[in-house]
């Protein structure tokens, strides 16, 4: 099964910034600026990290700028995520067996395996979120075909628009807020 996962609002509670782009004036530094305060959606958190096995590969697709692609890897590791129990996506063999040896850990393997799971907004795209997301997700299918070909997906999100955007594709989608914003 793939199983993907929005950030903020799902995977994440935001509810501490979010009065900054609530209302008339929206102030678009501070909310992103606090976004490391942000701490797990423990129901939706507990569900990923169960769902966090050999048998199911898990993705995240988010309007988070990339600039923040290192503090939003340490908060999905903080909701239980870890990427090397990760179905059909895990660490290759000659990698795991180096660290049974306790050979020099690469933290570039790391990196590189988050730069296929973890798909963000670039820092000069603008555009709404269920545009986003929708062109995030052709890239994903488009690096992992055969996963996507062979596996049924289950969506996670909370914003309507980005519900109705996964609905209207013909994709399952579990709305886990009430998103609309």
């Amino acid at each position: 099964m793939n199983y993907i996962f929005d950030i903020d609002g799902t995977l994440m509670d935001i509810d501490h910034r979010r009065h900054f782009v609530e209302g008339e004036t929206k102030d678009w530094k501070s909310f992103i600026s606090h976004t490391v305060y942000d701490i797990p959606n423990t129901p939706v958190a507990n569900v990923m990290s169960f769902l966090n096995t050999d048998y199911n590969n898990i993705f995240f697709l988010t309007g988070r700028k990339e600039s923040q692609r290192d503090i939003t890897i340490k908060q999905i590791e903080d909701c239980g995520y870890n990427y090397l129990n990760q179905g059909a996506l895990s660490p290759r063999d000659d990698y795991l067996d180096s660290i049974k040896v306790g050979t020099k850990y690469d933290p570039n393997e790391r990196r590189y395996h988050y730069s296929e799971i973890l798909l963000m907004r670039p820092d000069d795209d603008y555009r709404p979120d269920a545009e986003l997301k929708s062109d995030l997700y052709d890239k994903l299918v488009g690096l992992h075909e055969i996963l996507f070909k062979s596996y049924d997906t289950i969506i996670f999100d909370d914003r309507q628009s980005v519900v109705d955007m996964w609905r209207a594709r013909g994709l399952t989608c579990f709305q886990v807020a009430e998103g609309d914003f």
